[in-house]
């Protein structure tokens, strides 16, 4: 017995040491991934010396999109549930195909980068030669920045302009949907304070476009734009769920047909014109000595560069428009980073769609010297 004690003493002892001597710690055992996924690669890709990328994080996000169209399909009927499960079951051979995939589109936008190096080596720039040469990936560990700066240094400037207007729509497209959201909980928020029964009055801030209609012709309430006045001086956009839009009829000619709008029980107006239908007219002819537009050769700020000036604008001349474009640019950069993203890397994805287009354009214009087979 005091044999089996000693024994369990001294196993308990040397167990104490190992876990000391090899702690469940950042600097032990286990190494958590502070950089989470984004830095788990599932394929490296090179071609002519240029090096590039695929990660776990593009790589679920392709299959994420794949399951969601076949979960689509089997939810409308097009597919059986048999079709969809097998589909669920060889996600494993997905993930592979998927990976080779991205990998192989990958390659293909470095060789078109690589075609464009060659032009700009041809060319004799010395400045953007030295310029992507110096942010070159060839031989380094990938860098995305590299990346951006090699791409910019190759890229003609219509073609940057081009990538850059791409990226600033997208981000802005992003940004706006986060802006509305915040204003619409502060109109909730001082509308909730302000009941039905407190309601001052309606009024149509903005009549639609269309005011002159033909007649057969339906309504068209673009530019509508309606607010509700509470007795608090309180002042709230309504949406278009919000209020009704009544009396308008074009089964006959009509002059200054008054059009109602209403919420709660009040009431606002506006008119139209209902005319005799029109005999369909040819498209006028087009001024062939018409001066084109003059093309904007301006290469614009990014979005986060633009947005921080106008927040900084903000800042000083209009509090209340600074607290809204500080907090949608925070919702905003929160959720790429829960998606593990960047500005940088929404910017590299359209310098390098940019490139892709680009070389295509140049392989076009030398279609009959270069093979199937290379492009």
């Amino acid at each position: 017995m005091k044999k089996k004690v000693i024994l369990i003493l001294i196993t308990l002892v040397l167990a104490a040491t190992l876990l000391a001597a090899t702690a469940c710690d950042e600097g032990g055992m286990i190494v958590k991934n502070q950089k989470r996924n984004f830095t788990q690669l599932t394929a490296k890709i090179s071609y002519a010396d240029r090096a590039s990328e695929i990660n776990k994080v593009d790589l679920n996000a392709t299959i994420n999109n794949f399951v969601l169209q076949y979960y689509n399909y089997y939810q409308n009927g097009y597919l059986s549930a048999d079709t969809y499960q097998a589909v669920l079951k060889n996600i494993g051979t997905s993930y592979k195909q998927a990976n080779e995939s991205l990998a192989e589109s990958e390659a293909y936008t470095l060789k078109c980068i690589d075609e464009l190096y060659k032009q700009l080596l041809e060319s004799g720039d010395e400045t953007k030669i030295a310029a992507a040469k110096a942010a070159s990936t060839a031989g380094k560990k990938y860098s995305v920045s590299a990346r951006i700066k090699e791409i910019e240094s190759i890229l003609s400037e219509k073609d940057l302009i081009a990538a850059v207007k791409a990226y600033n729509e997208e981000m802005q497209e992003g940004f706006d949907s986060f802006r509305e959201a915040y204003e619409k909980e502060i109109e909730n928020a001082t509308a909730t304070s302000a009941s039905l029964e407190n309601v001052e009055s309606v009024e149509i801030v903005s009549t639609p476009w269309k005011l002159v209609y033909e007649v057969g012709e339906s309504l068209n309430e673009s530019g509508l734009k309606v607010v509700v006045h509470y007795k608090n001086e309180t002042t709230v956009e309504l949406d278009r769920d919000e209020f009704t839009v009544t009396g308008f009829s074009s089964d006959s000619v009509a002059e200054d047909q008054e059009i109602t709008v209403t919420f709660s029980d009040k009431t606002a107006t506006f008119t139209v014109d209902i005319i005799k239908a029109l005999p369909s007219r040819p498209a006028l002819p087009t001024d062939d000595e018409e001066e084109e537009e003059e093309e904007d050769t301006t290469l614009p700020a990014l979005f986060e560069v633009d947005l921080e000036a106008k927040i900084a604008e903000a800042k000083s001349e209009d509090p209340a428009l600074y607290k809204v474009l500080k907090e949608a640019k925070r919702r905003f950069e929160k959720q790429l980073d829960e998606n593990y993203r960047t500005y940088e890397y929404y910017y590299l994805s359209k310098l390098k769609a940019q490139a892709v287009t680009a070389y295509e354009e140049y392989v076009s214009k030398d279609a009959e010297t270069v093979s199937s087979e290379e492009i």
